[in-house]
This record gives structure tokens, C-alpha cells and sequence, in this order.
């Protein structure tokens, strides 16, 4: 019953978190400074809502519309570094990772012409999904299952690493508005021993 009750609670907050998200994403001009720390906030949402509970249509919103954000600053600004300069590097972790790799990833496609909505909504919802599955927040900075950091960490959440990109692209496979990210995110992703993005 306590269980339930905590789920419930969860479900409410993560519910309520979402809509307020949703609301402001739809009412801040690109320009605006808080932009970054409205995107890091809905995107963290996310996280915590499909660790929770999967793919929603919830999800599926939150996720559109956190895509069109990113999508619509990175058009009003000249470069990369321009966003670099004016991101809150205070905040690191899986989030700000896959936010900045949503960024990267749409500059590298303006540059090679590749500026189809469509396109750029994949590459941004791929780098959502990225590390969703990892077992530790921390676990972002590794790049190879020899790194000394992993020592800390216990066998199951070593698999759990291991295995990321995989339940990455199963979460893909329920995003049906955006075809083959389930293969970007299990062929592109970064692997232990294999450096890159998707």
C-alpha cells in the first residue's frame, strides 16, 4: 500500500512538473538567458519520468517540445561556441551532457546541409536518450570499461553501463513519430572502447 501511495505521489509530481514545463517552454523567447536552465529542467523531468514509469504520451510531449526549444535557439545563434559561452556550466551530468550533445549534433547537421526539421528532431531526441539507462549519474564521464573510475561501482551497475545503449534503444523504439533512432542510438552511441556521439 506504502508503495503505491509513493508511486502515486511520483506519478502526480512528475505529471505536474511536466505540464509546468510544458508551459514554459511554449511562453520563453529563445533569446531569453533562462532558455538553458528550462531546458536542463525539462529534460531532467524526462529522465526521472521514463526511469519511473517508460514512455509516456506525457513523455512524447515533453520530449517534442523540449526538441523544438533546442532546435529553435541553436537556429538564432552563429556557432557552437556561441551556445558554449552562454550555457550554465555549473550544471554537469547526464542532462547537461545530452543537452550539449543535441546542440553539437545539430551544428554539425546545419553544416553538412542536413536541415530538415525531421532530421533535427531525431538527432535531438537520440541525444536525449543517450544515458537515460545509466545506473549512476556519474557514470557519463566513462569511456571504457578499463577506466579506474568503475572500481567503485558494484557488478550489477557495471552490466547496467555495459548494457546502456542497448536500453536506449528500446526506450527509442516507442518514439514511432521518429523511425531508425533506435539504431542510431545502438550503433552510434558511445560504447566502452569507442569514443563518438550519436
Amino acid at each position: 500500500k506504502s508503495l503505491h501511495i509513493k508511486k502515486d505521489d511520483q506519478l502526480k509530481y512528475l505529471e505536474s512538473e511536466s505540464i509546468k514545463c510544458l508551459k514554459s517552454l511554449r511562453q520563453i523567447d529563445s533569446k531569453d538567458d533562462e532558455i538553458y536552465l528550462l531546458q536542463l529542467r525539462s529534460l531532467t523531468i524526462l529522465h526521472q519520468y521514463i526511469a519511473a514509469l517508460g514512455i509516456s504520451p506525457t513523455v512524447l510531449t515533453l520530449t517534442n517540445a523540449t526538441a523544438d526549444s533546442l532546435i529553435e535557439v541553436s537556429l538564432n545563434k552563429e556557432s557552437i561556441q556561441e551556445i558554449l559561452g552562454e550555457y550554465p556550466i555549473l550544471y554537469s551530468g547526464v542532462v547537461s551532457k545530452s543537452i550539449l550533445t543535441a546542440y553539437l549534433s545539430l551544428f554539425i547537421s546545419k553544416k553538412l546541409g542536413w536541415e530538415s526539421e525531421t532530421t533535427q528532431k531525431k538527432l535531438c531526441v537520440c541525444s536525449f536518450l543517450q544515458d537515460v539507462a545509466l545506473p549512476d549519474d556519474n557514470m557519463y564521464k566513462v569511456h571504457s570499461e578499463d577506466d579506474p573510475y568503475l572500481k567503485q561501482f558494484k557488478e550489477y551497475e557495471l552490466k547496467a553501463f555495459l548494457y546502456h545503449p542497448v536500453a536506449a534503444a528500446n526506450y527509442a523504439k516507442q518514439f514511432t513519430s521518429y523511425s531508425d533512432i533506435d539504431y542510431i542510438l545502438a550503433s552510434h552511441h558511445e560504447l566502452p572502447k569507442r569514443k563518438g556521439f550519436p
